[in-house]
């Protein structure tokens, strides 16, 4: 996992910026709250489909990375498949890097 996603989670756990799991993570697609969403590689086949479908229908971005287990150790769990980010900026940033960009994102 990159370090780059590992500080900015850590960063937007402690912000109070992060949905984890499936029921929250489907609140806050529903309530708009959700920015982005990242779905662990080897997440349950429904339930990928369920968060990915769901983001599809709220139009929010979203990207399948890493494995439940690195995931929920970066948050302090034992296995984690689902994170929704709910800030915005926060959300382009980890976004970027995810889709391969370099250096800092700047402000528009």
């Amino acid at each position: 996992m990159d370090d780059r996603v590992k500080n900015l989670l850590g960063l937007a756990k402690k912000a109070g910026f992060l949905l984890v799991g499936m029921e929250k993570v489907r609140r806050g697609l529903e309530d708009k709250k959700i920015k982005f969403l990242i779905i662990a590689n080897d997440a349950g086949l429904h339930s990928r489909w369920e968060a990915a479908v769901l983001a599809e229908r709220s139009s929010i971005p979203y990207h399948f990375y890493s494995d439940k287990k690195t995931l929920g150790a970066v948050l302090g769990q034992a296995s984690l498949a689902i994170i929704g980010v709910t800030d915005e900026n926060m959300a382009k940033e980890i976004r970027r890097i995810l889709e391969g960009g370099t250096g800092p994102m700047v402000p528009s």
